[in-house]
């Protein structure tokens, strides 16, 4: 085995070689190692092995004392024969070897030979000779073998000096003749377009010298690795790429290639500078089989995927469409598929190609282990024709297990899921609310829904419904809306697909009785929808007497034990002498009369940083002046919206030892918004603004929309919105906050949900100026900012501390940030006297869209 560096020297015979084709052969060579571990070159998809990885799969081979084969290969020295090369007899072919090594032999050929200089004999040096297409042989017994044969070598005896002889071994290489002799069969495929650098003749020769060089690194004079050892049929001593050839030979006509059909190209691996070519396969000894690189062997534990959706594949690095390589034999390998709040998860198989003592299947979990033979939840086999598998419920797993030997032509399997979030009928019976299919962020829905939403009305009785947002794909997926008359018949009222702008959405639509919401799609390409709701008398199902009498049976019980316990804990607390009213709210080191335990200041209100008994540390906020009813609002508001994630949570209540009355919240370990602007706005990155912008609308959207009856802040500004250690925002200060009016948005009043959208549109700007904006007088103040997009696209009006992104879909994120600061500020009212400031489920839709952007993403 060639363990130390090795140099590849190359003798050129003839002068009909192109440079383009001389190029891509140097440069295969010198991508043999820079390309290992350097995917920056890689101008292909990473699908797609490098030549570096390639060489990996013979670097796997060690000689007698666990040394693997360099790490490193590089041209030597360089030749070029261009004397007669018609006719040419063995002796001239071997008197050229000969000549390359001795400057005066080299000057004797009288121009015919040229070189960078002499070749050295070295033990870590192969010497090359690449005969090109236009040389010709005499048919002669001495060079039948050069007629016949694409390789082989030489031994040349070569004069190193007066007194030195010494044998030196020189290997050489054919070009093909044409596109039908020996050489050209590995292209014979039906995946094949064209050759990779344009030169069939060229990319054959190519491929057969890389093979030639890891054949010699590993066996180059006959006692390293052979695979003599696992051949059946006897043979005595393939090489590393000799073995892979003859397999590659029997299945030519299903050779998997990658394909650019824009170049007319097809490849199977890349080089450093962006160059592609077509390689031998080379034998690898872990999976016993033939490769282009390492076989990624799964391990014994099954791998977690927790995303929307995803692809797996058959254990194996190198997969493609049609596979590229065979899988690991001997292996069991597993993936779990958890989505929480998915309904059903469908798998679309993109191939399988495996052996049949092999097995694939697809198992639903039914939230216990899969443990194979223990299992009782269903499993589907698949099969090389299955093309979708679809479960009910939120988990699955996939299991692959492999026999003792693969087949060269078993490429492996690949899937992709998808997390469905609706399932059959779900009836809704409530008065308001809003019901969609809303994939998580930048995620769309899968083909092959049919779900169905029942608003049950009584007969007759008004229901309202407004889509706030619709994004399917036009033509093939469908939100369809039906009126359902008595004797159940059904009335089609509208049919929506495509994708709606907010000034094109459907207007409300007013019905009556039992209305259905339909969903069904046939791609995954759309990213759902939402609509608003008003059932004016809902038909709630009436519930058989006795099922009543058992539920207000059980309520009595457990209101008898529930009173039990309260005056048993009363007469324990008097007991104890303890004057709190929640001991789970005792604080300590509470210093509410000093400054250092200060950590906020409001107009009706101070907040203080406290801890509590078991270490947890908390916000406590008090009042300035007694005011239960203030105190009790907040409270019932907080209990019902504070398990939002981006509404600071409510830990409860109580009273200190002067009998204070306080608030208690989460500790939220940055502070405020403001502060953090105004401080180390250096600190918050252009990315973590925009998702602060979006969390505090989603924390808005809970209030406006998700609230029965709707809730308005009342007090939004960057001194209430907080942040904690990881730069997650969360809205507090509900000290303002109050349930909104029956006609909080009727004509002629300053809505108090349209002034929490003001509010949120300075919050806006001030992510973008990067500072408080308490006074008019500022040049960038949000009352007077008539063209806030104009001046966010001149970068006038953003942070200078941060530097300003050079990326046109970051700044066009941040313009269309602007612009929806002034969608909610400077709003006004149309000709019918109704408000054209947006609602909150438009502006979260828009700052998902914007979020898209700036990451990269194409709005759709």
């Amino acid at each position: 085995m060639v363990t130390q560096p090795v140099t590849i020297n190359l003798i050129w015979i003839s002068d009909g070689w192109s440079k383009t084709g001389q190029d891509a052969l140097r440069n295969a060579v010198n991508s043999l190692t820079s390309m290992s571990h350097d995917s920056t070159t890689v101008t292909s998809s990473q699908d797609v092995p490098t030549l570096g990885q390639w060489w990996d799969v013979v670097r796997q081979y060690r000689d007698g004392v666990d040394r693997p084969v360099t790490d490193k290969v590089s041209l030597g020295s360089e030749c070029f024969y261009t004397g007669p090369h018609m006719n040419m007899t063995l002796d001239q072919v071997m008197h050229i070897a000969k000549s390359v090594f001795n400057q005066s032999s080299i000057a004797e050929t009288q121009g015919n030979i040229t070189c960078m200089h002499p070749f050295n004999f070295s033990s870590n040096s192969i010497h090359l000779m690449l005969v090109s297409q236009n040389v010709y042989f005499l048919d002669g017994v001495g060079e039948s073998e050069m007629i016949y044969r694409c390789k082989g070598d030489l031994e040349v005896v070569v004069n190193m000096n007066k007194n030195e002889r010494n044998k030196v071994k020189v290997s050489w290489i054919s070009e093909p003749q044409d596109e039908d002799d020996r050489c050209s069969w590995r292209l014979d495929s039906k995946l094949y377009l064209g050759p990779p650098n344009g030169d069939e003749r060229m990319d054959v020769l190519i491929g057969n010298t890389v093979a030639k060089v890891a054949d010699e690194v590993t066996n180059g004079d006959g006692r390293g690795w052979s695979v003599s050892n696992q051949s059946e049929d006897g043979n005595t001593g393939s090489s590393l790429s000799e073995v892979c050839m003859m397999q590659w030979r029997d299945t030519a006509a299903a050779l998997p290639l990658f394909r650019d059909v824009k170049k007319n190209v097809s490849f199977n691996a890349v080089g450093a500078n962006g160059y592609r070519y077509i390689l031998p396969y080379l034998w690898d000894e872990r999976i016993s089989n033939c490769a282009l690189r390492m076989a990624d062997v799964c391990g014994a534990e099954s791998k977690t995927l927790r995303q929307v959706q995803g692809k797996v594949t058959g254990g194996i690095s190198v997969n493609h469409t049609t596979g590229l390589q065979p899988y690991s034999p001997n292996k069991q390998c597993g993936w779990d598929i958890q989505y929480p709040g998915a309904k059903s998860i469908l798998f679309s198989i993109d191939y399988v190609s495996i052996s049949p003592q092999d097995e694939l299947r697809v198992c639903s979990i039914d939230g216990g282990d899969d443990d194979d033979d223990d299992a009782d939840s269903p499993c589907s086999v698949i099969q090389s024709g299955t093309k979708e598998i679809k479960i009910t419920g939120s988990k699955a797993s996939i299991k692959f297990s492999t026999g003792n030997e693969v087949p060269f032509d078993a490429r492996g399997w690949a899937m992709a899921y998808s997390a469905g979030f609706c399932e059959g009928t779900e009836d809704i019976y409530d008065e308001d609310g809003v019901i969609s299919y809303a994939p998580p962020t930048g995620f769309s829905y899968f083909r092959g829904l049919s779900c169905k939403w029942v608003l049950h009305a009584k007969p007759g009785t008004p229901v309202s419904l407004s889509f706030t947002h619709i994004n399917t794909t036009k033509e093939l997926d469908y939100v369809a809306v039906l009126e359902i008359k008595e004797g159940q018949k059904f009335s089609q009222v509208a049919n929506f697909s495509g994708s709606y702008s907010l000034s094109h959405l459907p207007h409300k639509m007013n019905l009556t009785g039992k209305v259905m919401i339909i969903f069904t799609t046939k791609t995954d390409q759309g990213n759902g929808w939402s609509a608003e709701f008003s059932i004016s008398s809902p038909d709630k199902p009436h519930r058989p007497v006795f099922f009543i009498a058992v539920q207000v049976s059980a309520l009595v019980v457990v209101f008898t034990l529930l009173v039990l316990i309260i005056l048993a804990f009363r007469k324990f607390r008097r007991r104890d002498g303890n004057t709190s009213a929640d001991e789970e709210l005792k604080v300590m080191n509470l210093e509410a009369n000093k400054e250092a335990g200060c950590i906020g200041e409001g107009p009706s209100a101070i907040v203080y940083r406290a801890d509590m008994v078991g270490g947890t540390r908390i916000a406590v906020k008090y009042l300035k002046e007694d005011n239960t009813e203030t105190f009790d609002l907040e409270e019932r508001i907080l209990l019902r919206v504070s398990s939002h994630p981006h509404i600071v949570s409510f830990v409860g209540h109580s009273q200190d030892s002067l009998g204070r009355k306080f608030l208690a919240f989460e500790f939220m370990s940055r502070g405020t918004l403001s502060h953090n602007l105004s401080e180390r706005g250096e600190d918050v990155s252009w990315e973590k603004r925009l998702t602060i912008a979006l969390q505090i609308a989603l924390a808005l959207q809970k209030l406006h929309m998700c609230s029965k009856p709707p809730i308005y802040h009342g007090n939004l500004r960057s001194d209430n919105v907080l942040l904690d250690e990881l730069w997650n925002a969360k809205l507090g200060g509900f000290g303002s906050a109050n349930y909104c009016r029956r006609d909080g948005w009727r004509i002629g009043n300053q809505a108090e949900m349209e002034e929490d959208i003001e509010n949120f549109g300075v919050v806006l700007v001030e992510l973008l100026r990067g500072e408080v904006l308490n006074s008019s007088s500022s040049p960038c103040c949000p009352m007077y900012l008539d063209e806030v997009n104009v001046l966010v696209a001149g970068k006038e009006c953003l942070d200078q501390r941060l530097e300003l992104p050079q990326e046109d879909n970051k700044v066009m994120g941040l313009a269309k940030l602007g612009e929806i600061a002034k969608w909610c500020i400077n709003a006004g009212r149309d000709h019918q006297g109704v408000s054209t400031r947006p609602r909150i489920g438009d502006v979260v839709l828009i700052l998902e869209q914007v979020q898209q952007l700036f990451r990269g993403n194409n709005l759709r």
